[in-house]
């Protein structure tokens, strides 16, 4: 039984990019978001045209009691 979960952001680094480059294959992913290329454009331009925007990973972590 599950009966505390926590979930915590990170900044999105680059060794970041492969995980949500095989995450936006996900054809439950891809109906949602559109376009791969447009994404990831926006992911390697984050420090540069894309400046503006906060790129975040999420994750969850769940404690078995």
């Amino acid at each position: 039984m599950i009966n505390k979960s926590e979930i915590t952001l990170k900044p999105l680094m680059d060794k970041d990019i492969p995980l949500f480059d095989k995450w936006l294959d996900k054809e439950y992913i891809n109906k949602w978001f559109g376009e791969k290329e447009d994404w990831l454009n926006e992911i390697n331009e984050r420090n540069g045209k894309y400046s503006f925007l906060k790129h975040f990973l999420f994750k969850t972590f769940h404690c078995l009691l």
